[in-house]
């Protein structure tokens, strides 16, 4: 199917399309629900995306692919039990089917039950040593655990095995933060930053990192970046904040605190949004 390619190179909405036509010319053919799905789920289109994999399932109750797919699907909707079914799912009927462990352990990490999910990676790792995601997922649920040498140890094969893995070198980048080595943290972030300039929270965590060091200016500067990249980033507005307070620059923290308040409070972050207000009362008494 010509959607396939479309798919590959990102244009869903042209794939959608070829997929239509697929689904008209043959409305059994599994395959097609199944891809026009995964393009649904791109454009962040997920009950369009579930539909179509329960057209695929109830046409081949026995696609692992479907069940995968619907898998996560659930999982970007926050659905973590119907995830974790459809994972289930597909590796009763794939018991080899890594990528099925591998997401299952994401949902289970989420659910705070770190055993299961390293459980989940170690199988994954186990059924495809070369599964760079495994490696840097189960470091996470390290770091979790504040194990943070043998997360950094998995976040090294993780990069060995995808030297280009942004994710890898910005995950490794916090664990060496909470080991108090902050120059390692910024060339991790800094080697993160080189290969996804668009990545915003690489950019407030090497921020975080300047301003441990009392590097204040570089902590500003990559505030602003982060903030450039996406403005309703409330933490950033927060931190940047913070810093102007500690440079004496009331007026300028008192604006960024009352900025990050609002966002805070639009995303319902009620804690937050008290922390700020209560900060922003101390500024303007002093």
């Amino acid at each position: 199917m010509r959607g396939i390619a479309y798919d590959i190179t990102g244009r869903y909405q042209q794939a959608i399309s070829d997929y239509d036509r697929a689904i008209e010319l043959n409305p059994q053919n599994e395959d097609a629900y199944t891809h026009r799905g995964l393009a649904y789920d791109h454009l962040g289109r997920y009950q369009q995306a579930i539909s179509d994999y329960d057209r695929a399932i109830e046409l081949n109750p026995r696609s692992v692919v479907a069940h995968y797919n619907r898998g996560l699907t659930y999982e970007h909707l926050g659905k973590y039990q119907q995830g974790i079914s459809d994972y289930d799912r597909a590796i009763k009927l794939n018991p080899r089917y890594y990528r099925a462990y591998t997401n299952r352990g994401v949902i289970y990490a989420k659910l705070g039950d770190l055993d299961r999910a390293i459980a989940d990676f170690d199988r994954a790792i186990e059924l495809n040593p070369q599964n760079f995601i495994a490696y840097n997922n189960r470091a996470n649920a390290y770091e979790i655990e504040g194990k943070y040498q043998q997360a950094i140890s998995d976040y090294d094969r993780a990069i060995r095995l995808n030297p280009r893995y942004a994710e890898a070198y910005n995950n490794r980048g916090l664990a060496y933060e909470h080991l108090g080595k902050y120059q390692q943290a910024i060339s991790d972030y800094d080697r993160a930053i080189r290969l996804n300039p668009r990545y915003v929270r690489v950019y407030m965590n090497r921020a975080n990192a300047y301003a441990l060091r009392r590097n204040y200016r570089k902590a500003i500067s990559d505030y602003d970046r982060a903030i450039r990249l996406n403005p309703r980033y409330a933490e950033a507005y927060y931190n940047r904040g913070v810093i102007y307070a500690k440079l004496g620059d009331t007026q300028q923290a008192i604006a960024d605190l009352r900025k990050a308040a609002n966002l805070f409070r639009q995303q319902n972050r009620i804690k937050e949004y008290r922390t700020t207000l209560d900060r922003i009362q101390k500024l303007q008494s002093n």
